[in-house]
């Protein structure tokens, strides 16, 4: 283990990085199995807003989890910078029932150091050692500590002195997004690397409902009709579920639900649907849903649906878009990419394996786009990983204003092709209806651009930068296409891969979320 001495400080300036930084180094250090930072709200069932964890063990980043360590009567200890070590959890002081909460977690030794703010409990930095391990060592709660204080000198540097409670608040509501922006991530990363493993369908119904906080998500099942079954759920406990219901294999929904459009109802008593549908969402004391259609090349697979039952519920701009981005995947997922292609001819595969980028790097990848709150940088280190996971000639970024001009705003390119980045377009043969589809997330994938049916305008446009295949996918900003993630080869023409058509939209996806944030942070509009 590595004494203190040797410990480095936190030399990054982004919330999400900091936190990131912080347990990957803290694991390292005391190698150990799992650390995890908990926000400090909702004791004792805390947020993990991030985490670093060994390989074979699963992912709990965003789940609330209970933590009989962090209850009431430990925090006047944690209130005043002491830090907790616990050898075994059968020998501490605690109930059956909490040591059954811990073996369930497969925990046997539990490290603990708060995280302070101007003299505000923000959150905790928590070691787990699972059986068989050894003792903790005698410095581990010292080196805790440190790691705990290089965390609130790095959130010092970005949180102003005179930052007040409200401030305050907000910062830790900023950790609170960026778990449920990893968290998001990492359900993309799932149903990218095991679209194919049984039971996808109901990890993806937890997770995500662990990411909206409500109380219910399902997916609905369609074969055209009216009504179909539930074929996954995840439900919160002292709920009905649909599932296991005499109901849930009839489960009816709404015409415009057909249509391709998120419905988001923030109070179903003040809205005035149809009767049965009033008594289907009585019957399961839904107060606020969420409807997101499952769909491919306009047919309808399925619906995803989020439940609120306890409360109405103002449904935010990010959590719609979240559910639909999933149920866009799904589509995905059980069936054919959603491309819009030419008359493709086969041509040369240079693919990436649907398991060539692990979820570890698909982290990383994501950690790399939040290193930066400037768009400029953000941007810049997306085409960056494009350009290199693809190996593709060219990739960059192609922002678009309402007028359909559009401007290169990042580029990568390999050597001995033309620069394109800062050029000023306006695409005459850039159709609305295109703008429209990639508005509604769709994705355009030419093999061969002179087979793909293209307008001669289009081809000249593309010909300047030596373009003989273009892989486009939308980036989604606060709801809005902001633009175009374009992957190029100029080489040859290229059969663009299953794999690396998912892999780019997962990107595009990632750049969208991390302007977000930028523009949240920045206080931009």
């Amino acid at each position: 283990m590595s004494q203190i001495s040797e410990l480095k400080p936190i030399g990054s300036q982004n919330i999400s990085q900091i936190l990131q930084e912080t347990v990957e180094m803290t694991r390292q250090i005391l190698q150990c199995d799992r650390v995890i930072i908990y926000g400090a709200k909702d004791l004792p069932n805390p947020q993990a807003i991030a985490e670093s964890v060994a390989q074979d063990r699963p992912s709990v980043l965003g789940q609330k989890i209970p933590a009989p360590f962090l209850t009431e009567s430990y925090l006047e200890m944690y209130c005043y910078g002491m830090s907790l070590t616990i050898d075994d959890i059968h020998t501490a002081e605690l109930q059956p029932r909490e040591i059954a909460i811990l073996e369930n977690l497969d925990i046997e030794r539990v490290a603990i150091a708060p995280i302070h703010l101007q003299e505000k409990l923000l959150a905790f930095l928590v070691a787990y050692q699972y059986p068989p391990s050894q003792p903790w060592e005698i410095n581990t709660a010292s080196i805790l500590a440190e790691r705990a204080n290089a965390v609130e000198l790095a959130l010092g540097k970005i949180v102003n002195e005179n930052t007040n409670l409200k401030e305050l608040e907000m910062l830790a509501s900023s950790f609170n997004l960026a778990a449920k922006e990893q968290l998001f991530a990492e359900i993309q990363s799932e149903i990218y690397l095991q679209q194919q493993q049984p039971g996808i369908l109901q990890t993806i119904v937890e997770k995500l409902r662990s990411l909206l906080e409500c109380d219910r998500v399902l997916i609905l099942g369609l074969n055209g009709a009216h009504n179909d079954g539930a074929i996954a759920e995840s439900v919160a406990v002292g709920w009905q579920s649909i599932l296991a219901s005499e109901s849930g294999s009839t489960l009816a929904y709404l015409e415009e639900d057909r249509h391709g459009k998120v419905r988001a109802w923030g109070d179903t008593s003040q809205k005035d649907p149809p009767t049965w549908y009033s008594q289907q969402l009585a019957a399961f004391e839904v107060q606020a849903e969420i409807v997101a259609p499952i769909a491919h090349e306009g047919k309808l697979l399925g619906l995803a649906i989020a439940h609120q039952c306890s409360s109405t519920r103002h449904w935010q701009e990010r959590e719609i878009y979240w559910i639909a981005s999933i149920a866009n995947l799904i589509g995905i997922m059980l069936d054919k990419p959603q491309t819009l292609k030419g008359n493709d001819k086969p041509v040369k595969s240079v693919s990436v394996s649907a398991h060539s980028v692990s979820a570890q790097q698909f982290a990383r990848i994501i950690q790399k786009l939040r290193q930066s709150l400037k768009p400029k940088e953000i941007l810049q280190a997306g085409v960056t990983e494009v350009h290199h996971i693809l190996k593709c000639d060219r990739a960059l970024v192609y922002a678009l204003n309402h007028n359909s001009y559009g401007k290169i705003v990042a580029e990568s390119v390999s050597a001995g092709w033309t620069k394109a980045n800062g050029r000023v377009i306006q695409d005459p043969c850039f159709e609305a209806r295109y703008l429209a589809k990639y508005r509604d997330g769709r994705v355009r994938a030419w093999n061969d651009i002179y087979q793909a049916g293209m307008t001669n305008c289009h081809i000249e446009q593309l010909e300047q930068l030596e373009v003989k295949a273009n892989l486009v996918v939308p980036i989604i900003n606060q709801g809005r296409l902001f633009g175009l993630l374009v992957a190029q080869q100029c080489s040859s023409t290229r059969q663009w891969a299953e794999a690396e058509i998912f892999w780019l939209t997962q990107v595009a996806n990632q750049i969208g979320f991390a302007l977000d944030n930028a523009q949240t942070f920045n206080g931009s509009p």
